[in-house]
């Protein structure tokens, strides 16, 4: 378990990662991400939950390696 004064120190180094300010940035991007992804689901006529959700994080997270 990290305490104290390292703690503190990768807490600052992430900090920026997570502000409302950078998160807004991915908003568009992720509802897009969503509504495509719920487009093939529906014209599909069936969702696979864990393949569904598995293939949502995945554009997330290349959304995030993108910027």
């Amino acid at each position: 378990m990290v305490k104290g004064q390292q703690h503190l120190n990768i807490r600052k180094m992430f900090l920026s990662a997570f502000s409302p300010k950078t998160n807004e940035q991915y908003i568009p991007r992720i509802t897009t991400i969503a509504e495509e992804l719920c487009a093939d689901w529906a014209a599909a006529g069936q969702i696979k939950g864990e393949h569904a959700m598995k293939a949502f994080t995945g554009k997330v997270h290349e959304c995030y390696d993108q910027v």
